[in-house]
């Protein structure tokens, strides 16, 4: 269980205790490459010494990043006449082939190589996995609170002086199921144009880079504003999610309706206790295509 958080106050302490603490992270960040190292897995170790600093475990970070998931009310969206998709074989086997080596898992411990060594030393461990994202796709499964779970980990923001950006990990099974999901309908994020390039569209960013260089460059006398939301996909209106969804992509209707139709818990360990945030944000790994699905049809609408 979560247990009351106890973060230690870093403004409180002595040089040498900073100096202990520092060190500490550092032993963490051996241990992590290392761990890659063995896996054999180079790009991945390079990255974590290339990672962005994790920000202080602080009271204070805490509440920053309960700040960044304000509660709201149960969405309530009708999603019970729509149709989900359905993952076959060869998109699991698929799926599974093409996964990441590496990447970290979420509360449970679980890891995409798991999962892939399962499926692979036993045939029945593929057919159940296959039954399993049929399930959790079409929204079947009852309430599980740990399915939706995820380890958040506080990131230090570039530019700021204490900005935190909250990095959530969810479980790989949910986020093995949003990959198959999305795989069973591939035209959904071109679908979308031309309100948007970030999703099922290749070479979209860069598209969108280009043409407003060659905009710039043809018409010097224009102003070009970029415009950033702040803190998105949390602050999102989840029924006007859903309804986005169960307009755009009925297929996925379900299954985000069995996610964010209910409170998820973010865990975050501090030394060695855990907090726990409450959220409508489970880790389901694809919040760029739910967000790209709502803005496209608030564009339209507009």
């Amino acid at each position: 269980g979560g247990e009351k958080l106890q973060a230690p106050d870093m403004s409180k302490m002595s040089g040498k205790q900073k100096r202990a603490y520092k060190r500490k992270w550092d032993r963490q960040l051996a241990a992590r490459l290392q761990k890659q190292l063995q896996r054999g897995n180079i790009k991945r170790a390079s990255q974590c010494l290339d990672q962005a600093e994790i920000a202080e475990p602080t009271l204070e970070t805490m509440q920053k990043l309960a700040e960044l998931h304000p509660q709201a009310d149960p969405p309530e969206v009708d999603v019970s006449d729509t149709t989900p998709v359905h993952t076959t074989a060869e998109i699991l086997a698929k799926v599974l082939q093409r996964l990441p080596r590496g990447s970290s898992g979420g509360p449970s411990g679980w890891t995409y190589e798991h999962i892939k060594a399962a499926c692979a030393g036993y045939a029945g461990a593929f057919d159940v996995t296959l039954e399993l994202m049929n399930h959790i796709v079409s929204g079947n499964l009852p309430d599980i609170p740990e399915l939706r779970a995820c380890r958040l980990v506080p990131i230090k923001k570039k530019g700021t002086v204490d900005g935190v950006r909250p990095i959530a990990v969810g479980g790989v099974w949910l986020r093995l199921a949003a990959i198959c999901a999305m795989e069973a309908c591939p035209t959904k994020g071109s679908s979308l144009l031309p309100y948007q390039f970030g999703v099922g569209v290749a070479g979209g960013a860069h598209c969108v880079g280009h043409a407003v260089k060659a905009g710039v460059l043809a018409h010097p006398e224009h102003v070009t504003i970029q415009v950033d939301f702040k803190n998105t996909f949390n602050l999102l209106c989840r029924a006007s999610m859903l309804n986005a969804v169960r307009k755009r992509a009925p297929g996925l209707a379900k299954f985000a309706a069995s996610l964010y139709s209910k409170h998820s818990e973010f865990w975050s360990r501090v030394l060695q206790r855990a907090a726990r945030i409450s959220s409508h944000r489970p880790g389901c790994d694809r919040e760029t295509q739910l967000e790209a699905c709502t803005s496209g049809s608030l564009c339209r609408e507009s």
